[in-house]
């Protein structure tokens, strides 16, 4: 970090709290949140208060792209929608992206 790149954290959804804490460690870089967390659909309201953690910190941003992977095969394009806007909703336009 020392040279100024930001940290992706690649994290299944149930630890992703400490990539909150990574932020609040490191306040002078940028710690990205890949995939939305990795949400399951079976972690439920487990993933929904994870990112609400690392938003806190105003050095973190949420990487959108990777989503579909990481959704169940069955999942409905509404589910996916739900996930964008809930971290859209949670992080701000400006703090979320697509890549690097």
């Amino acid at each position: 970090m020392e040279a100024g790149l930001p940290f992706d954290a690649w994290r299944p959804a149930a630890p992703v709290g400490r990539t909150g804490a990574a932020g609040r460690s490191v306040p002078a870089h940028t710690i990205v949140l890949d995939h939305l967390g990795k949400p399951k659909p079976e972690s439920g309201n487990q993933w929904s208060q994870a990112p609400r953690q690392v938003a806190k910190q105003p050095n973190t941003v949420c990487k959108l792209s990777g989503l579909a992977t990481e959704l169940a095969p069955d999942a409905t394009p509404a589910s996916a929608l739900a996930l964008l806007r809930e971290v859209l909703d949670v992080f701000g336009p400006d703090r979320c992206h697509t890549g690097h």
